[in-house]
Protein backbone atom coordinates (compact mmCIF):
# COMPACT_ATOMS: atom_id res chain seq x y z
CA UNK A 1 0.00 0.00 0.00
CA UNK A 2 1.36 3.29 -0.80
CA UNK A 3 2.17 6.62 1.54
CA UNK A 4 -0.63 8.27 -0.67
CA UNK A 5 -3.37 5.17 0.23
CA UNK A 6 -2.09 4.72 4.08
CA UNK A 7 -2.98 8.85 4.50
CA UNK A 8 -6.19 8.76 3.04
CA UNK A 9 -7.38 5.42 5.04
CA UNK A 10 -6.68 6.89 7.85
CA UNK A 11 -7.82 10.37 7.33
CA UNK A 12 -11.23 8.46 5.90
CA UNK A 13 -11.36 6.52 9.09
CA UNK A 14 -10.87 9.56 11.29
CA UNK A 15 -13.29 11.54 9.62
CA UNK A 16 -16.10 8.47 9.31
CA UNK A 17 -15.35 7.86 13.93
CA UNK A 18 -15.40 12.38 14.16
CA UNK A 19 -19.25 11.65 11.74
CA UNK A 20 -20.19 9.11 13.81
CA UNK A 21 -19.86 10.81 17.31
CA UNK A 22 -20.77 13.93 16.08
CA UNK A 23 -17.72 16.08 17.10
CA UNK A 24 -14.07 16.20 16.93
CA UNK A 25 -12.09 16.18 20.16
CA UNK A 26 -8.56 18.59 19.43
CA UNK A 27 -6.98 15.49 19.39
CA UNK A 28 -8.42 14.11 15.94
CA UNK A 29 -8.80 17.63 14.41
CA UNK A 30 -4.53 17.77 15.08
CA UNK A 31 -4.53 14.27 13.43
CA UNK A 32 -6.31 15.79 10.55
CA UNK A 33 -4.48 18.45 10.19
CA UNK A 34 -1.82 16.26 10.21
CA UNK A 35 -2.92 14.02 7.59
CA UNK A 36 -3.79 16.47 5.57
CA UNK A 37 -0.33 18.43 5.60
CA UNK A 38 0.92 14.87 4.84
CA UNK A 39 -1.25 14.41 1.91
CA UNK A 40 0.13 17.88 0.64
CA UNK A 41 3.43 16.39 0.39
CA UNK A 42 2.42 12.99 -1.81
CA UNK A 43 3.88 12.95 -5.69
CA UNK A 44 -0.23 14.09 -7.28
CA UNK A 45 -0.61 17.26 -4.77
CA UNK A 46 2.60 18.78 -5.95
CA UNK A 47 2.44 22.00 -8.20
CA UNK A 48 2.24 21.37 -11.71
CA UNK A 49 4.99 22.62 -13.92
CA UNK A 50 1.86 23.84 -15.77
CA UNK A 51 1.47 27.05 -15.04
CA UNK A 52 -2.16 26.25 -16.16
CA UNK A 53 -2.80 23.70 -13.47
CA UNK A 54 -2.30 24.31 -9.59
CA UNK A 55 -1.17 20.62 -9.29
CA UNK A 56 0.24 17.76 -10.74
CA UNK A 57 -3.00 15.45 -10.42
CA UNK A 58 -4.94 18.67 -12.39
CA UNK A 59 -2.96 18.26 -14.82
CA UNK A 60 -3.43 14.90 -15.39
CA UNK A 61 -6.73 14.91 -15.37
CA UNK A 62 -6.83 17.40 -17.79
CA UNK A 63 -4.58 14.72 -20.24
CA UNK A 64 -7.16 12.00 -19.42
CA UNK A 65 -10.01 14.25 -20.05
CA UNK A 66 -8.42 15.36 -23.54
CA UNK A 67 -8.21 11.69 -24.31
CA UNK A 68 -4.49 11.79 -24.31
CA UNK A 69 -4.15 8.72 -22.10
CA UNK A 70 -0.47 7.89 -23.02
CA UNK A 71 0.72 11.46 -21.83
CA UNK A 72 -1.01 10.94 -19.27
CA UNK A 73 0.80 7.32 -17.98
CA UNK A 74 4.32 8.98 -19.28
CA UNK A 75 3.46 12.12 -17.16
CA UNK A 76 2.57 9.85 -14.30
CA UNK A 77 5.03 7.23 -14.73
CA UNK A 78 7.89 10.70 -14.83
CA UNK A 79 6.71 11.27 -11.33
CA UNK A 80 6.58 7.75 -10.19
CA UNK A 81 2.79 7.97 -9.79
CA UNK A 82 1.20 4.41 -9.81
CA UNK A 83 -2.40 5.08 -11.73
CA UNK A 84 -3.95 3.55 -8.52
CA UNK A 85 -3.19 6.45 -6.50
CA UNK A 86 -3.93 8.49 -8.90
CA UNK A 87 -7.04 7.34 -9.20
CA UNK A 88 -7.50 8.22 -5.32
CA UNK A 89 -5.95 11.23 -6.32
CA UNK A 90 -9.28 12.06 -8.14
CA UNK A 91 -11.61 10.49 -6.50
CA UNK A 92 -10.38 12.44 -2.94
CA UNK A 93 -9.31 15.92 -5.15
CA UNK A 94 -13.24 16.17 -6.96
CA UNK A 95 -15.03 13.76 -4.72
CA UNK A 96 -18.27 16.76 -4.97
CA UNK A 97 -17.07 17.85 -8.35
CA UNK A 98 -18.30 16.97 -11.99
CA UNK A 99 -15.27 17.88 -13.37
CA UNK A 100 -14.71 13.92 -13.33
CA UNK A 101 -17.90 12.35 -14.21
CA UNK A 102 -16.82 11.37 -17.63
CA UNK A 103 -13.52 9.78 -15.71
CA UNK A 104 -15.54 5.75 -15.56
CA UNK A 105 -14.64 2.72 -15.20
CA UNK A 106 -13.97 2.10 -18.65
CA UNK A 107 -11.08 5.09 -18.75
CA UNK A 108 -9.50 4.42 -15.25
CA UNK A 109 -9.22 0.75 -16.90
CA UNK A 110 -7.66 2.02 -19.76
CA UNK A 111 -5.18 4.60 -17.86
CA UNK A 112 -4.22 1.81 -15.80
CA UNK A 113 -2.96 -0.44 -18.90
CA UNK A 114 -1.28 2.64 -20.45
CA UNK A 115 0.72 3.07 -17.10
CA UNK A 116 1.81 -0.39 -17.24
CA UNK A 117 2.62 -0.38 -21.33
CA UNK A 118 4.49 2.66 -20.29
CA UNK A 119 6.56 0.88 -17.86
CA UNK A 120 7.36 -2.25 -20.30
Amino acid sequence: MSEQKIILTKMQTLIMNILKNGTASEEEASQLDSLEASLQNQPCFKSSEDPQYALLGEEVTALVQSGKLENAADLLNTHDISAEDYLDFIDYHFEDEEEIEDIDDDVRAALTQACAKALS
